[in-house]
């Protein structure tokens, strides 16, 4: 294949190399992937673009790279549009980050007192969170430091005077002060409405923790912002006494002098307005700019711009996405910034509402970028940026009026793997079809383009399939979302009480919730509206009589709005009981007048039947008439002229608890409970041909979901009910977005809560889901959460890869390619490495995971009480918690046995003796039975006194029994090993005998059934606090601590991974934990994969037993670890996870939902 050639088939495999995947996410489903193979999406490469390797003029025919664009190709690129060498009118008119909507968020510690209009700043590794209003509404003088290595707050240097609204800068000890200061400027002394903006400057001497008073402002200020840069303190912006104007001036304080000059004026003058730095430059962003003091909600600002500190000008960056005032603005390593919720408008109207909204912002291609929201919505609140978190306090989440804003006094932490800044190119969606497209018969799949895929390399398409006229190469043999597990849940204000098999409409920026069943086990007439603005509740006018598993339809008015328009309520039971049975009736809420009335009836009675509006007309579908076991295949339509109900077509399946919404001009059924049980079955009937069709089966079979139509968007399915016998019932965390145009429903983030029973509505692309229930054995087990799950709108884009294992050797011309990777475009592959095809490419660098940071976690129900330092053994769908060291400081003798299906705790067979750090090991019975398969606990503390020696002792729990018994003791006593099951044996590796003297590096095995421990060769790294998994025949040992001093010293944390093959009988190296940690939690996946957990790490070079937030996937087909979703609690010592079948200790993420390697 010559030159002439490769700058066409070159252009070529720039796709199938550089149409990279990403974001942390990609879930592959069954049903959605055609095969799943190893090693899939591992790796990118990308090179500088800094480098001067432009392409070469063959590299610029681009007659390929057109026809693959116009097919349904996607670029990636690391900047932010096509390089001008590869520009050949591709119509490339859509460019989205690829990382949008990553980073994680958690709870910390909570602030001592509930502040707003306070300000944050990190001095090392504390943050000095200073003054602001309390929750009495009063300013405050109080300065907390908090400690983020500890999450503890301890009290500071109180201010002279209490303040809120000001400024503030910290200036390091290297710009000049012996030691580092804190300044403090302007604000306000007074929360009184007649209260003057303050000149003052207030300084810490952060050596002597003292206050002193420093030079006055030139001009009084309230609400402005501050910052330090390049040794100079800058305050700039606020409103002027009495909020009498909006202030533009700028002032600097010169240290030398000691006073303060002014500088060039903003652009844009503006109050409530946050300042950051950005190298040399001084950036302000946001703010509230009303020059007619008419204090409309209007006037929030987008505007941010730079003081350049050198050449003292000002330049316009991008606006913010959305105006906003009061953010909390975070500079952030790298030329970036982050921008944390703020003050926004609702209702034309409205100032005061608290947001969600993050974004960050990135120097090297002057964008904003979508993060993951912040789950609680705060405005006038402030954050710091320590070691890689960001940490925001407190603030308001809601204002009733302008003079009644409720404080608040959480911790919430910001966790952002920094991502490569890459963009994925396409065409819109309404782009002009091209003029040709390339024909099968062409020479474009040839050997160089199938030698790519088929060694590993990856092709994105804005489609799950290839395009028919493009036949790219038969090694494809797997297509899957690239967007898969994408959005983030936040909690929002619970209900004012539980209910399930309830029903929501939309109405406007309210939801009205009907109905359902209450706590006790009754069907409730209370109609509860949702304020999705201001995130409360009102009482709506209530339902002619209590009512549940009915149907509801929303159907606008004349004006074509909610507005006038009218709530339909459908059928449905009366009570709840033996003897419930269902009604006909229909009720109608009229929403201009809040008055109810009646309905004409349905032809025939059903509950659990599901309905929607199409067109103007409302349909209802499937249910039971005579009892939950006699499903239903009719459908009635009710045209509201006409004024009766009439027979629709019957749908293809009969079923009950099924969801309905509307697509286009079709009514959608999905799921639901039929003669089989639950099922996976979507049929949409047409409601102008009248006429069934069956959509994609859903990813599983679900009843008892909620299905929410996302106008121009597709549906979205949200948890059920997913057992195969109802009488035990699996309740799903499931979320699945259907994609029309491709009929295709991809995974979303999990619902924090299994849930089944609740109902949800969208407003302003929000989806809100309410209620439902948990409940598995009977009884009611209703909750009154009000989930929120935020999505940012990603193309639909699909990768497509090979196996990955044949090596055709037909790619070796790569002169193109170069030139791409030269030029900014990156390459995916599913392995670590080039295939030897395709390298060397001067400059690749950077391989990374594709999914780093993604996973989701969630609450389950809490243990019975608390512990550390036990084990967990997982056995089927249960698993096993095993002694530990209770909240006493006791060890403890109790077992407890943790049900994943039903989310329940039981009482297991006690301990033989009180025991704590330990190993333990699972061998399954006879035939892979977990029924007939024993536990064994190994070695340990019988006590927590400090004089209490190690144990050699073994005690083996016979599952099919329920009895301990005592094993063959271990050759050598040891506390804080690590034990595993391989190949049918029994290993216990590591930790200390008596006193902590001796580090062990030795090994025992326990054949199953015999009667003495033998050795193995010893780990290559002594150490204890550690923790073993298995890959494959492997016995694996990872981190730990190891202090051959005996000093105990806190750098003495390990982050070795050694393996045993039990095969070989040998020890190798893994690539090591990213940090070094004792005391993880090491859980083993499928596919030869480990998760570490948290774990105890040093800090401040002294101090041990500091817990960490960190998790990292080891995938053993390319030796790598890769930093996943951190826990939302820091943990050490919690000695143990599991994998238990399609549950991981991510407790709610389902092993079907990981990510490709």
């Amino acid at each position: 294949m010559g030159m002439a050639r490769l700058g066409r088939t070159g252009a070529w495999l720039v796709i199938c190399a550089a149409i990279l995947l990403a974001r942390g996410g990609g879930c592959l489903r069954p049903g959605i992937v055609e095969s799943r193979a190893e090693g899939f999406g591992r790796l990118r490469h990308n090179r500088d673009i800094s480098q001067d390797s432009s392409a070469d003029e063959q590299a610029t025919d681009g007659a390929y790279l057109q026809y693959f664009v116009d097919s349904g190709g996607v670029l990636v690129m690391n900047q932010s549009r096509v390089p001008e060498d590869f520009d050949t009118d591709l119509m490339l008119t859509r460019t989205v980050p690829l990382y949008a909507g990553s980073g994680h968020w958690a709870s910390k510690a909570a602030l001592p007192l509930a502040r707003s209009d306070h300000q944050a700043v990190a001095v090392g590794d504390l943050v000095y969170i200073v003054g602001g209003l309390d929750a009495s509404n009063s300013a405050i003088d109080d300065v907390t430091i908090y400690d983020t290595v500890l999450d503890t707050f301890s009290p500071g240097p109180a201010l002279p005077t209490p303040l809120h609204r000001f400024g503030i800068a910290f200036l390091s000890a290297d710009s000049g002060t012996s030691n580092g200061t804190i300044y403090v400027m302007g604000g306000l002394e007074s929360a009184d409405f007649d209260a003057l903006a303050s000149d003052r400057v207030h300084i810490l001497d952060l050596g002597t923790m003292e206050w002193s008073e420093g030079p006055p402002l030139a001009v009084p200020r309230s609400d402005l912002c501050g910052y330090a840069v390049n040794g100079k303190v800058l305050a700039a912006g606020g409103y002027a006494a009495e909020f009498a104007s909006t202030l533009a001036s700028v002032e600097v304080l010169d240290l030398s002098s000691g006073e303060w000059a002014a500088v060039e004026d903003m652009p844009t003058p503006r109050g409530d307005v946050k300042c950051g730095v950005l190298g040399d430059k001084f950036v302000v962003a946001g703010g509230f700019l009303d020059p007619l003091n008419l204090f409309r909600n209007t006037f929030f600002r987008q505007e941010v711009e730079a003081y350049d500190t050198v050449t003292e000008k000002w330049e316009q960056l991008p606006d913010l996405p959305v105006a906003r005032g009061d953010v909390a603005l975070v500079s952030l390593p790298g030329g970036r910034l982050l921008s944390v919720g703020g003050e926004t408008h609702g209702r034309g109207t409205r100032t005061e509402v608290a947001t969600h909204s993050v974004y960050e912002y990135t120097t090297g291609h002057n964008t904003w970028v979508e993060k993951a929201p912040i789950p609680a919505a705060r405005f006038r609140m402030d954050g710091a940026h320590v070691n890689g978190v960001v940490y925001v306090f407190g603030g308001h989440s809601l204002c009733d009026s302008d003079r009644e804003c409720v404080e608040t006094n959480d911790t919430q932490a910001y966790f952002d793997v920094n991502h490569p800044n890459y963009f994925l190119l396409s065409q819109s969606a309404d782009a002009s079809p091209p003029v040709f497209l390339p024909q099968a018969d062409e020479d474009i799949s040839d050997d160089f383009v199938e030698g790519f895929v088929r060694e590993g390399g990856i092709v994105l398409f804005n489609m799950p399939l290839q395009p028919e006229k493009y036949r790219l190469t038969k090694g494809l043999v797997q297509i899957g979302p690239l967007y898969a597990g994408a959005g983030s849940w936040t909690q929002k204000a619970k209900m004012p009480f539980g209910r399930s098999d309830h029903q929501v409409a939309a109405i406007g920026d309210f939801i009205g919730i009907f109905g359902g069943v209450d706590a006790s086990n009754a069907t409730t007439d209370a109609y509860t509206i949702y304020d999705t603005v201001l995130d409360t509740y009102l009482d709506g006018p209530p339902l002619p009589g209590p009512l549940a598993r009915f149907g509801i339809a929303l159907l606008p008015g004349p004006s074509g709005t909610p507005d006038d328009g009218k709530v339909y309520i459908i059928g449905g039971v009366e009570s709840i009981g033996e003897n419930s049975s269902a009604i006909a009736d229909v009720r109608i809420l009229d929403l201009e007048t809040a008055r109810w009335s009646d309905g004409p009836p349905l032809k025939i009675p059903r509950a659990g039947l599901c309905a929607a509006q199409v067109g103007g007309k409302i349909y209802a579908a499937g249910g039971w008439t005579r009892g939950p076991g006699d499903v239903m295949d009719s459908v009635e339509v009710l045209d509201p002229e006409v004024g009766e109900w009439a027979a629709a077509g019957a749908m293809p399946a009969a079923r009950r608890d099924g969801a309905c919404g509307a697509l286009g001009g079709r009514l959608v059924v999905a799921g639901g409970w039929g003669e089989g049980g639950a099922t996976a079955e979507v049929e949409a009937y047409d409601t102008v041909t009248q006429v069934w069709d069956n959509l994609a089966d859903l990813p599983q079979a679900v009843s008892n979901a909620a299905l929410v139509t996302l106008p121009g968007e597709g549906l979205l399915l949200i948890g059920g009910q997913t057992a195969e016998q109802e009488g035990s019932p699996h309740v799903s965390h499931g979320v699945f977005h259907y994609l029309e145009a491709h009929d295709t429903w991809v995974e979303q983030a999990q619902l924090p809560g299994a849930r089944l029973g609740m109902d949800a509505a969208a407003v302003d692309g929000v989806v809100y889901a309410f209620g439902g229930s948990d409940c598995t054995e009977g009884g009611v087990c209703v909750t009154d959460d009000c989930q929120t799950l935020f999505r940012i709108q990603q193309p639909d884009v699909f990768l497509a890869t090979g196996d990955g294992n044949e090596q055709t050797g037909n790619s070796s011309e790569v002169g193109f390619l170069d030139d791409f990777v030269g030029s900014g475009g990156v390459l995916l592959l599913n392995q670590t490495t080039l295939p030897s095809s395709l390298g060397p490419i001067p400059g690749v660098a950077a391989a990374r995971s594709l999914f780093e940071g993604t996973g989701f976690w969630t609450e389950k129900t809490p243990m019975p009480f608390s512990r550390s330092d036990h084990q967990v053994v997982g056995v089927g769908d249960l698993i096993y918690i095993i002694g530990g060291l209770t909240s006493d400081n006791n060890a403890t003798d109790d077992v407890i046995i943790y049900d994943t299906v039903l989310d329940t705790f039981s009482p297991g067979p006690t301990l033989p003796t009180p025991l704590m750090r330990f190993g333990a090991a699972f061998l399954a019975g006879p035939g892979g039975d977990p029924a007939r398969g024993q536990i064994y606990v190994m070695g340990g503390f019988e006590s927590s006194a400090d004089d209490a020696p190690s144990t050699a002792a073994v005690h083996i729990l016979d599952l099919s029994t329920g009895a301990w018994s005592d094993g063959p003791a271990m050759a050598a006593p040891r506390s804080d090993l690590c034990g595993a099951a391989v190949g049918g044996k029994v290993y216990a590796a590591g930790g200390w005998p008596d006193g902590f003297g001796e580090t062990l590096a030795t090994v025992e095995v326990l054949e199953a059934g015999g009667v003495e421990w033998g050795a193995v060769e010893d780990m290559p790294t002594p150490r204890g606090d550690v923790k073993c998994g298995r890959v494959g025949a492997r016995l694996v040992v990872a981190g730990g601590y190891y202090d051959p001093s005996g000093a105990f010293a806190a750098e003495s944390f390990r982050t070795e991974v050694q393996a045993y093959d039990t095969v070989t009988e040998s020890w190798t190296s893994l690539a090591p934990l990213p940090d070094a940690r004792g005391d993880v939690a090491l859980a083993v996946l499928p596919g030869d994969r480990l998760l570490s957990i948290g774990g105890e790490t040093h800090a401040r070079g002294a101090r041990t037993q500091v817990a960490t937030h960190t998790v990292s996937e080891y995938d053993a087909s390319q030796d790598v670890w890769v930093p996943k979703a951190p826990v939302p609690a820091p943990i050490c010592s919690a000695r143990d996870g599991v994998m238990m079948e399609q549950w991981s200790a991510r407790r709610s993420l389902q092993q079907s939902s990981t990510d490709p390697p």
